[in-house]
């Protein structure tokens, strides 16, 4: 048995059960917001225009510096 066998593979196994472990205290922590402040969790009215301004800052400012 290789050292590899011996420490890399159970650290990826441990180190993908705590990032999923994360993802759901995540998801909890996201629910509960919600719950107690549904006006902090709301959809933006300008999220489109945002998003497109954005993107088009973006794409003003790269070209030349790149």
């Amino acid at each position: 048995m290789s050292m590899k066998d011996i420490f890399f593979y159970p650290a990826i196994v441990l180190s993908a059960g705590w990032t999923l472990l994360n993802f759901a205290k995540v998801g909890q922590y996201v629910n509960e917001l919600k719950a107690e402040f549904p006006v902090c969790t709301a959809k933006n009215p300008n999220q489109v225009v945002i998003f497109l301004a954005t993107i088009a800052i973006m794409m003003t400012l790269k070209s030349p510096t790149e």
